[in-house]
């Protein structure tokens, strides 16, 4: 696996053996936070707007280990793994939940699509990252609606039974 990255656009190539065909994939085209990443975790490539999105610099960011910008995932109750992050990585291609973390010490929730590109006897990870904060603050305010709604709805029906005895009942004279 070779990185090569040009004055003018940075690029993946990764060799496929014997036949001498290469496939490049041109990050700076793409309009999401791309990385390439090797099997252990080490970032081989970043496009400008995930070393913007991290608020760090392409070359700090190449040679670091995922896990200095990346939360791992939790499972069954246990802490935040990262091995088991780059395991999903290398899974189906579904979208993985996580919390990045910018090198001014802020945090943001995130969401990685990746896919494993296998050459020959090497393989690499390409991973688009989306910010999703406003996704989390729509998903908080949605729920906090939900729930206003249906204590009103609690309220509701409490006074109409209120209303409905209050009703039935005959006056006392």
């Amino acid at each position: 696996v070779a990185v090569i990255g040009g004055d003018t656009r940075t690029d993946l190539r990764v060799a496929s053996g014997e036949s001498g065909d290469v496939a490049a994939v041109d990050f700076s085209i793409s309009p999401d936070p791309l990385l390439s990443l090797q099997p252990n975790g080490t970032i081989l490539n970043v496009n400008h707007r995930a070393a913007e999105m991290f608020n760090c610099h392409t070359r700090l960011m190449t040679g670091a280990h995922i896990g200095a910008f990346l939360e791992g995932l939790a499972e069954g109750g246990e802490k935040p793994s990262i091995d088991r992050l780059i395991s999903a990585f290398a899974g189906d291609g579904s979208p993985i939940e996580t919390v990045a973390h910018k090198l001014n010490g802020s945090s943001l929730p995130v969401e990685i699509t990746s896919v494993v590109v296998n050459r020959g006897d090497s393989s690499v990870i390409i991973a688009a990252i989306r910010d999703i904060t406003h996704r989390k603050h729509n998903e908080v305010a949605l729920t906090k609606a939900k729930e206003n709604a249906e204590r009103a709805n609690v309220a509701k029906l409490e006074f109409l039974s209120q209303l409905s005895h209050e009703l039935r009942t005959p006056l006392a004279a």
